[in-house]
């Protein structure tokens, strides 16, 4: 989490550089009877360990900043908010790391959650994870997916039907290299076939969306699913069912596309 921000970083270490010099200092009747170079030795590890406590004391901090931070979003369900303070931060990590592939996925990802699918997308065809030197798999699945995302929501079935694709050939890589990786891709790929399947008025399984709206990790994709399988049951007839989730989507996505959405095709489904 450093990454985020490399200058808080370089002051904790240099003051931990400096705060272990001091304690040489007062130490150093003590060091200098060991001799000239045992002394100076003696003085660069104390710099040397203030440097690593500073790097470590910098890293806890730099972690409670940002999760406070995504909860706003995965938590709380406020990207709007979580816009305002991360996504000028997320400019600032190196764009050669796989930290700076995350960060702009979660940009997106907010920007999924207000319906603004345009800036999103944009953000996401701005990455080239591909290019990583370490974690270049995971960060491209990231990307790969959220792009997904939006293309679904968007309804745009030929370049979904391409990026499902996409997704699979990612899957079959990581099996057998990242095993973690290539599950989380399988539930992707999963999803993406149903939403997709039903997009094209095919076959869907909507045992699988309700798993996904009992297990949802967050309210942004809960209730993006309440309202996919609201359109489900609508599509199957099942009116009384379908109001239900709608009900459900418009109250865990209040302030949230999925919400708005929700409301929007319940007064549509009453004419």
């Amino acid at each position: 989490m450093v990454a985020y921000f490399k200058l808080q970083n370089n002051l904790f270490m240099a003051g931990g550089g400096v705060i272990g010099f001091l304690l040489a200092l007062l130490n150093y009747d003590g060091l200098s009877e060991r001799g000239t170079y045992a002394t100076v030795f003696f003085i660069a590890m104390y710099v040397f360990v203030g440097v690593i406590v500073g790097r470590v004391a910098s890293s806890f901090f730099a972690n409670r900043r940002v999760k406070s931070m995504t909860a706003l979003l995965y938590q709380q369900g406020k990207p709007a908010e979580f816009l305002e303070k991360f996504e000028s931060l997320s400019d600032k990590v190196p764009d050669n790391v796989v930290e700076y592939v995350d960060a702009k996925n979660k940009v997106a990802y907010a920007y999924e959650a207000l319906g603004e699918f345009e800036k999103g997308l944009a953000v996401v065809d701005a990455l080239k994870p591909e290019e990583l030197k370490l974690h270049s798999l995971a960060g491209t699945s990231l990307t790969e997916n959220q792009r997904m995302r939006f293309y679904l929501l968007s309804e745009d079935i030929e370049k979904a039907e391409l990026q499902l694709a996409r997704l699979k050939e990612l899957k079959e890589e990581a099996e057998g290299r990242a095993n973690t990786l290539a599950n989380n891709l399988k539930e992707c790929v999963k999803l993406a076939e149903n939403w997709l399947n039903f997009l094209k008025s095919e076959t869907y399984d909507t045992v699988y969306i309700e798993e996904e709206i009992q297990y949802a990790g967050n309210r942004i994709h809960k209730s993006e699913m309440q309202l996919l399988l609201a359109r489900m049951r609508h599509a199957q007839g099942q009116e009384d069912a379908a109001r239900q989730l709608l009900k459900e989507a418009e109250a865990s996505g209040e302030g949230l596309y999925a919400g708005a959405e929700a409301k929007r095709l319940a007064a549509a489904w009453v004419r």
